[in-house]
């Protein structure tokens, strides 16, 4: 008997308004189904989505999200608790109360599409995006970006912060701490800004 299995980012959670960098975390699985979370990530580019080869990412290792790890579990459970609904109201179709079963079966499908679209599942609140941003060690000009995407700081405001910045650093003689582009960035001027660190590829 051939068994799948492999490890996999689940439970994208605490995306960047404006971005595609968001929070998952990696899973062992078996034929796809979530079982051992082994840490989390601030993915930066790519989806970690694969069977055995565990899919390609770019991203920052910041130990365990909780809210990734709990939504994976949760969305795990309704997804089977809406497939046994489904087999127990077949099985009772020809009972009254038949319906029951379909209808609970079908809010837990609303349930599991809900925790993709809801923001408070999907999305990082500015304070929580600041928070990941600095535990990957962002640096200044990330910061700006990143204020600017929330809207905390105009985009006016946010060019003179970071010709501010540029001038202080010249006049410092400190070197910019960038890193190369990454491509198909949704955030490039955030993403560039990253300072360099340990990453998962």
């Amino acid at each position: 008997m051939f068994i799948i299995f492999g490890t996999s980012l689940y439970g994208r959670t605490d995306q960047f308004r404006d971005s595609s960098v968001h929070v998952a975390t990696r899973f062992v699985h078996v034929y796809m189904f979530p079982i051992l979370p082994v840490g989390s990530y601030l993915v930066l580019s790519g989806d970690g989505v694969g069977g055995t080869g565990g899919g390609q990412f770019e991203g920052v290792r910041i130990g365990w999200s909780f809210k990734s790890i709990l939504i994976t579990w949760l969305r795990l459970a309704l997804a089977i608790g809406a497939l046994a609904l489904v087999a127990i109201g077949a099985g009772n179709s020809r009972r009254p109360d038949a319906w029951m079963w379909h209808f609970s079966a079908g809010a837990a499908l609303v349930a599991f599409v809900a925790t993709y679209l809801l923001p408070a599942f999907r999305y990082a609140s500015h304070q929580r995006a600041r928070a990941l941003a600095q535990r990957v060690g962002m640096n200044e000009a990330a910061m700006i970006h990143l204020d600017a995407a929330y809207g905390v700081i105009t985009p006016e405001e946010a060019e003179m912060a970071l010709l501010a910045l540029e001038e202080d650093e010249a006049g410092d003689g400190a070197p910019s701490r960038h890193v190369p582009q990454l491509p198909n960035s949704a955030m490039g001027d955030l993403k560039r800004a990253l300072m360099a660190g340990d990453r998962e590829l």
